[in-house]
Order: C-alpha cells, then structure tokens, then sequence
C-alpha cells in the first residue's frame, strides 16, 4: 500500500511567503538607505559630485524603494485577504525583475567602471557583484517560481473563497449576464 505524497496546507505557504517577504524587507531597506543617504550627501556636496554616482545611486535606491513598496502592498492585500494568485504572481515577478536588473547594474558597474581615485582592487569587486546573485537566486527567484507554477496549476475556484474572506460574494452566472439582452 503507497501512501500519498504529502501536501502543503495553505497556511503553511502563506506563512512561508510571509517569511520570505520579510527576508526581502530585511536585504532591500539597508540599500535604499544607504543609496539614499548617498544621493541626498551628492545633493548637499555638489563639489565632489560625480554625476553617474549619482546617478547609479539614485536609480538603485529607487528600485530597492520599490521593491520595499511592492512587499508593503503584498502585506496589507494579504492582510485583507484580497491577494489572489494573479497579483501574487504580478508582483513577485516584478520583485525578482527589479532585484535582478540592481544585481545587472552591479555586476556591469563592477566590471566596467573603473572610478577616479579608486585604489581597490577591481578583481575583487567583481567577485562579490558576482556572488551577490546567491541573494537574488535565494530571496527573490523562489517566491517568483512559486507563484509561477501557483497560478499556472490553478484550477480557479479561488477567486470564491478569496471573496468569502473579504466578506462580499463573487458574483454567480445568473449575477453577471447582462438584465437586457432583448431588445424591445
């Protein structure tokens, strides 16, 4: 006799994409600091201003801003129960987009700009943009692959329970045919 293989309860997913979304919280909110910090010194101390510094800051510590934007929305949808498996898809996307194309700006940043007065070694600031896609591979990819395979595996009876939760009814078949389909 087999045994079914186990499944994951709801609230288990839940929970761990609550986890997830504050891991996510925890890596965006110390770089749009931090960038931030850096564009208003740019905007005090304009002597010393490199424009694609600037640049470089303000567009990242936008997109890490955003990112902490899109997990503040997941939360208060989930909160009110009105996140469905298509936002949860739209937006963990859209995380995993944004997460990538800062890791993108990094790496070639790395690589490629090579700023005055720099004493560093190059070798080594390429290494560690190259190793920060650990973060993206393990923070960002999963929850998009998760919500991914969630809504392609929906078989949409959940738009009824979602709107039982929020304390309204989702309307019937006979609730959305049009009232004057003949003409008199």
């Amino acid at each position: 006799m087999t045994t079914p293989p186990p499944t994951l309860c709801p609230d288990m997913i839940i929970t761990s994409l609550h986890i997830a979304w504050v891991f996510q919280a925890v890596a965006s909110f110390p770089t749009a600091f931090v960038l931030g910090g850096n564009v208003f010194d740019n905007l005090l101390y304009s002597y010393y201003l490199n424009v694609y510094r600037f640049i470089t800051y303000t567009f990242n510590g936008l997109f890490a801003s955003g990112i902490l934007f899109i997990i503040l929305v997941q939360w208060s949808l989930a909160k009110r129960g009105a996140l469905n498996l298509r936002w949860t898809f739209l937006l963990e996307v859209s995380k995993a987009g944004i997460a990538t194309i800062m890791w993108t700006w990094l790496l070639l940043d790395s690589i490629f700009y090579d700023p005055p007065y720099y004493t560093g070694h190059r070798d080594r600031r390429i290494a560690v943009a190259a190793t920060s896609v650990v973060l993206i591979l393990v923070l960002f990819y999963p929850t998009a692959v998760y919500a991914a395979y969630a809504r392609k595996t929906d078989d949409g009876d959940h738009d009824q329970e979602s709107a039982r939760r929020v304390g309204r009814t989702a309307p019937t078949e006979d609730e959305s045919t049009p009232l004057l389909t003949e003409r008199v």
